[in-house]
């Protein structure tokens, strides 16, 4: 006898029209099994969502490849994931798919660290656990300074957890992080609490994983093998079993948001959708909340805990001395990177001690961009018009593939052979300072150097081992690391960071200064550290929230500010992109669109256009058109609109580079 289900083809389809479509098979087959079927004139695979009756029209036949490869929270998210971010349901089904393979391989073994010691709660941390076991609900900001034991906090609750019989999933902005708290976790969870868990019940679950061992904790994590799972951002799609405890590390960080393709998640959202549908508890965890998470504690939308800095018997951590200094790191012309005399003296001092210098940087690489030194052109990405770095003997762009040989490019506008470098980068730095100072050991904490596992792990092994004097990085060492030998941190150039056109730039911008700072006078150092900030401006309002160590007065402020221009989280912003092989066209529909949205809908939302004209990404043109609406709900007839809009455009969902 036959049976019915809807499937969900693993293709893209228009949002208008339905996402399921009706087969049948003379077998029993479960929701959630991976199937072959006829789409058209195509075989193509689909994931069965749901049993139905026989519909009053002949249907095509399925034929299993996989029984039960989602499970029926994974359909359950995949629904919501793609009604929210206004995505096909195919295109969302491929990331609960990711990497599947029939071949399954253990990941290589991350080593554990040291015995793990003991620690004594403070009266602050005993009253924050008591609240969040007392308190009903399940969404939770945990807000408190560097090194204020929130950690601590998430890994006692943990271990309730996992002896209860549920699974643990640990969110982290950056692979390189994710390997140094698997680390802390491994140190306190191995053989070392009332868990005794073994290395094969902890994973850490990140894109660079080969298939075959992305495949390997897929399934141990579907049978309810691993209980604690560190991972990024894709790891909210995983086929958790009986998951009661997400806590999201860093929950302001920018590498939660996907930035590439559709569906543009963000990780913070979907893990809200996961804690409603397991019941599990919801932590933000951050020394630097975003204001949207602030807002939402302020509104009791989410259960605030906020935690001081930590006093216990002889430890009692303060903040690092904050210093705005005028800029005086670089030469003329603003070419390149100096090492003034009374700065090399203290780092000296410092290698002298064994303590740790940190820098930094904005960019990687040798410098910020490339100009000729003739008629002073930027030298610019054929493709995408955006501008070259230098990396090693290669000018290359970060936004495609795009490299040429520095020693054939030339200025685009005067031909000029004679390209010089403008700013400077982490690899600039770290070459400056080993001239400076030969003696020093420099590890770069960067994107070229991050994402080989090799040198990811020699830096991780050096810097704990204390075999590093400098660190010169970007954004990633200002995330959550714990460096008890740090004692100065420096920014070299305040004004170098981009995305200052973004409406939440101050936010991200000061985030990660606190962010930086924070790594100064962790538990274990002398407590005497300092944060050098060269600026071309002291007078900057943000840095009197920086020297003042007060990143809730600053939320105030900022929300204060938003409310008046009806920002997130007053106000709700989509982005939607036309994209195109041919430019007539694009400029054609995206006109079409634009005129309807300003006309018809003036009422419900603002509408404008960020880009005078269209940009080429690689191979495409693209043009946005940024609507902003007051208030957190879509209009239904703005909604309509956009379920409408043809194949070629794809919808960003609270986009953070507008």
């Amino acid at each position: 006898m036959k049976k019915f289900y809807l499937v969900a083809p693993s293709i893209k389809l228009p949002l208008a029209k339905s996402h399921l479509f009706t087969y049948s098979s003379e077998q029993e087959l479960t929701v959630g099994s991976h199937v072959s079927i006829s789409f058209g004139f195509k075989k193509i695979t689909g994931i069965i969502f749901e049993k139905t009756k026989r519909p009053p029209y002949p249907t095509k036949n399925i034929s299993l490849i996989e029984e039960g490869l989602l499970t029926k929270n994974q359909i359950a998210l995949a629904r919501l994931v793609a009604e929210y971010y206004y995505c096909p349901l195919g295109s969302v089904l491929k990331l609960f798919v990711l990497k599947k393979t029939k071949k399954q391989t253990p990941p290589p073994k991350i080593k554990e660290r040291s015995v793990f010691k003991k620690i004594t709660l403070s009266v602050a941390q005993k009253k924050a656990l008591a609240t969040i076991k007392k308190t009903k609900k399940n969404e939770f900001l945990l807000f408190g300074p560097a090194s204020s034991g929130k950690t601590e906090i998430i890994m006692r609750l943990a271990e309730e957890i996992i002896l209860s019989g549920k699974q643990v999933l640990i969110l982290v902005p950056e692979i390189f992080l994710g390997h140094h708290e698997i680390k802390r976790y491994q140190e306190r969870f191995i053989d070392q609490s009332k868990l005794k868990l073994s290395s094969q019940e902890i994973a850490f679950y990140h894109s660079n994983l080969k298939n075959s061992e992305a495949t390997y904790i897929q399934e141990k994590i579907k049978s309810g093998k691993i209980k604690l799972i560190i991972a990024t951002r894709g790891g909210v799609f995983l086929p958790f079993q009986k998951l009661g405890l997400i806590a999201i590390d860093e929950e302001q960080a920018t590498s939660y948001k996907e930035w590439d393709s559709s569906p543009f998640y963000h990780a913070g959202k979907v893990a809200t959708f996961l804690s409603q549908l397991f019941s599990a508890k919801l932590f933000f965890i951050s020394a630097t909340p975003s204001v949207d998470k602030y807002y939402q504690a302020t509104q009791k939308k989410i259960f605030l805990i906020k935690l001081p800095a930590l006093k216990i018997d002889k430890l009692k951590v303060k903040p690092p001395v904050i210093e705005v200094l005028p800029s005086r790191l670089w030469l003329k012309d603003n070419f390149h990177f100096s090492l003034d005399r009374e700065l090399q003296k203290e780092i000296t001092n410092l290698i002298e001690q064994r303590e740790l210098t940190a820098f930094l940087v904005a960019q990687r690489g040798e410098s910020r961009s490339v100009i000729c030194q003739d008629c002073r052109t930027k030298l610019l990405c054929p493709n995408c018009k955006m501008p070259l770095n230098h990396i090693k003997n290669n000018f290359k762009c970060f936004h495609c593939s795009f490299k040429i040989s520095s020693l054939s490019a030339k200025c685009s506008k005067c031909g000029s052979f004679r390209l010089i470098d403008f700013g400077f980068g982490t690899q600039s730095i770290a070459d400056e300072i080993n001239t400076a100072l030969p003696q020093a050991k420099i590890a770069l904490v960067d994107q070229e150097n991050l994402n080989h596992s090799k040198s990811r792990q020699k830096i991780l092994s050096d810097i704990q081992s204390g075999t590093v004097d400098i660190l010169i990085g970007t954004y990633a060492i200002a995330k959550g690391f714990d460096f008890p030998k740090l004692s100065l941190a420096v920014v070299p150039d305040a004004e170098s960071f981009y995305g200052k056109s973004n409406y939440f730039f101050d936010e991200q911008y000061l985030a990660n200064l606190f962010q930086l700072a924070g790594r100064v006078n962790r538990p274990g150092s002398k407590q005497t550290g300092r944060c050098l900030i060269y600026t071309k401006n002291s007078n900057n309002l943000l840095f009197q929230f920086l020297t003042k160590w007060n990143w809730e007065k600053f939320l105030k402020q900022e929300l204060e500010n938003r409310q008046a221009l009806f920002l997130p989280p007053f106000g709700k912003i989509l982005k939607i992109t036309y994209k195109s092989s041919k430019l007539s066209p694009l400029e054609k529909e995206v006109k079409r669109v634009y005129n309807k949205l300003s006309s018809e809908f003036k009422k419900e939302l603002t509408v404008s256009i960020p880009t005078e004209k269209p940009q080429k990404r690689r191979t495409l043109f693209q043009q946005s058109i940024l609507i902003k609406i007051s208030g957190q709900k879509i209009p239904n007839k703005v909604n309509d609109f956009l379920l409408k809009l043809g194949a070629n455009w794809q919808i960003n969902v609270d986009p953070l580079d507008v």
